[in-house]
């Protein structure tokens, strides 16, 4: 009777904790993600709708816009289909999610046609499908996360008692990455410590269960475990530490496993077929951008071991101090690992982070491109918990013995789960745009260093302006904005702080840094980039016209700071020029952004340079073009 009745109290914390993560995870009624997570999006649903794996239908439509040639996430396969770059897991496990939606789709489409009397059908390939492909993305990633933290509730629960778990969950539902990457789109990430905290709480539960359970809970791993690597390659090391682990424990009735595993030959096949290679569309993507993702050197360790540690723009320690105590929380595993098989299995799993963190250290964009924190990290997130919550276990059987240790303690945790639930807030209700402003990350990654222009401190100034409102009345600002340029450079990008003048030759789609020198001249303050205000942000709008003054491009220049009256400024941005071969007028001039040009009647100057794209032969591929002859 006490164990049913415990069995429905658990139920009751769980439901809690699934509505909670709900209500928190889609409170800021937006998707948060980058193109990395659209085919993801879209998988399941194009084969349920379109019967189709392949994207061939979503050719040229408006995905491609803006991208010269294929977007990055799309690949031809061998037998020259349209599929996505990265690998099926992620759609696989979002399937269930998506057969509702698609569900939820044809009943609409039916209430529309015997409404209108017209056949009607979504057409996912459309524009007009964005709004509902986005919709069902947020919810996705909100449903199979807040199903991730209850996992991991149940896994805790049974090792700590109520408020360890409690605490816990907190700390990994709301103050690591899980909340920013995992909860706000459908990264690979999100699948991953779905699976991950299954794979956990399975083995938990072998650990406590008879045999005839055991062979069920053994199958489910072994499911798990071939699940992980084809959601994501570098996976392949938990489901190594946990098949090592199984072994070693049950022996021969670790056999179970194999019939679980036979869903890796599912996403491996699908590799080989399509790519011709094991790790899927990587080797395609690699090729085409001409990116080699991993650098096995020691100047490349220390960088990323640093960047993944302590960057201020990207730092695990920056966003998520609390996880620093999943090293004593790994200590007091590591001390029990002998003897206990519950421990044997945390250290098994947390050694495997502890290989996965290092082999990011080697990857060359190790600060994961246009993204929130660190999200590599967030594949260890149930691991890192876990082991807090040895932590904070040994810290409440601790009060009585030394109270002083603990309250001291009990301050530096709470401080630093302030911090890391805030950071999170801050990611998820902020506007600010950091990643690709003023300058993509990935084209000028030393930005990941900068202490005045923090990822954290530009989406905090954004929130609070979001509150305090720096423009009361948007007409009376923008009549008082007034200034001028006074003068355009290019940046040199291989010698800091050195500018040169836009230069009279380039080549074809080169890539330029440019400076501009500002003045206010007008009674409102100008808002910088790092305000991460919009609409009224200043800024300097490019345009690009070519020899019959037909505009050819349009970009822009931020503006750093905030700017008062007879203040000078500068602003920075870059430019692709052209691919055709030609004169060009660039003319540079002064915008609020969402709001319109500065007024006409200001004392404002607009500057204008010109440019040739002439083909030029650089001396090394003149060279090579000798050795070849």
């Amino acid at each position: 009777m006490q164990a049913e009745k415990s069995k429905n109290i658990l139920y009751i914390e769980c439901l809690l904790v699934f509505t909670l993560c709900c209500v928190v995870y889609l409170a800021n009624k937006k998707l948060i993600s980058t193109g990395d997570s659209l085919p993801n999006s879209l998988l399941a649903l194009n084969w349920l709708k379109n019967h189709t794996l392949y994207f061939d239908s979503f050719r040229n439509n408006y995905f491609f816009e803006g991208y010269d040639g294929l977007p990055y996430f799309f690949a031809e396969s061998k037998s020259n289909h349209l599929v996505s770059v990265y690998p099926i897991g992620t759609a696989i496990v979002s399937l269930p999610i998506y057969l509702v939606f698609s569900i939820y789709l044809d009943v609409i489409a039916f209430i529309k046609t015997n409404i209108t009397g017209i056949p009607f059908d979504f057409n996912l390939t459309n524009a007009s499908f964005e709004p509902y492909r986005q919709a069902f993305e947020k919810l996705a990633a909100t449903l199979a996360t807040s199903l991730s933290v209850v996992i991991f509730y149940i896994s805790s629960r049974l090792k700590f008692p109520l408020a360890t778990s409690l605490v816990s969950t907190f700390i990994y539902a709301f103050a690591t990455n899980t909340w920013m990457t995992s909860s706000q789109a459908l990264w690979q990430h999100t699948a991953t410590n779905l699976v991950l905290a299954s794979l956990l709480l399975c083995l938990l539960k072998a650990n406590r269960t008879e045999k005839n359970h055991l062979r069920f809970l053994l199958f489910l791993a072994g499911f798990f475990c071939g699940l992980l690597p084809i959601i994501r390659p570098t996976n392949l090391l938990f489901s190594i530490a946990a098949i090592l682990y199984l072994v070693s424990i049950y022996r021969r009735t670790a056999l179970f496993l194999l019939l679980g595993l036979p869903i890796s030959l599912l996403g491996m096949a699908w590799n080989f077929y399509n790519f011709g290679d094991f790790l899927g569309g990587y080797t395609a993507l690699g090729s085409a951008y001409e990116v080699t993702f991993y650098r096995f050197s020691f100047d490349q360790f220390l960088q990323g071991f640093l960047g993944l540690l302590f960057s201020p723009s990207r730092g695990i320690f920056v966003f998520s101090p609390i996880v620093i105590f999943c090293i004593p929380g790994f200590w007091q595993v590591f001390k029990k690992s002998k003897n206990c098989q519950d421990e044997r299995l945390i250290a098994s799993l947390a050694i495997a982070g502890i290989i996965l963190f290092f082999s990011y250290c080697f990857y060359t964009i190790w600060w994961a491109g246009g993204s929130y924190g660190p999200r590599f990290i967030s594949d260890i997130n149930p691991i890192l918990c876990y082991l807090i919550g040895y932590f904070i276990d040994s810290q409440f059987n601790f009060v009585s013995s030394n109270r002083k240790i603990f309250i001291s303690s009990l301050t530096v945790f709470l401080i630093f789960l302030v911090i890391s639930t805030f950071s999170q807030v801050l990611g998820a209700f902020s506007k600010a745009e950091w990643n690709g402003l003023p300058i993509n990350v990935d084209t000028y990654p030393v930005r990941l260093w900068d202490l005045k222009d923090t990822q954290l401190s530009r989406h905090a100034k954004s929130l609070f302006f979001q509150i305090a409102k720096p423009i009361e009345n948007i007409a009376i600002y923008s009549q008082k904005l007034a200034g001028m340029i006074e003068e355009v450079e290019k940046i040199d990008t291989q010698q800091l702080n050195k500018y040169v003048p836009i230069p009279d030759i380039s080549a074809p789609g080169e890539l330029i840094i440019l400076r501009a020198k500002l003045r206010n001249t007008g009674p409102s303050r100008w808002l910088g980039y790092e305000s991460g205000v919009i609409p009224g942000e200043t800024r300097v709008r490019l345009r690009v016209f070519d020899h019959i003054n037909t505009q050819v491009l349009e970009t822009r220049l931020f503006v750093s700071g905030i700017v008062e009256q007879n203040h000078i400024a500068e602003a920075i941005g870059a430019l692709a020029l052209p691919k055709e071969l030609g004169s060009y007028r660039l003319v540079f001039d002064l915008i609020a952004e969402g709001i319109g040009e500065f007024p006409s009647s200001s004392k404002y100057e607009s500057y204008e340079a010109k440019i040739i794209i002439k083909c030029q032969i650089t001396e090394e591929a003149l060279k090579e073009f000798c050795a070849k002859r």
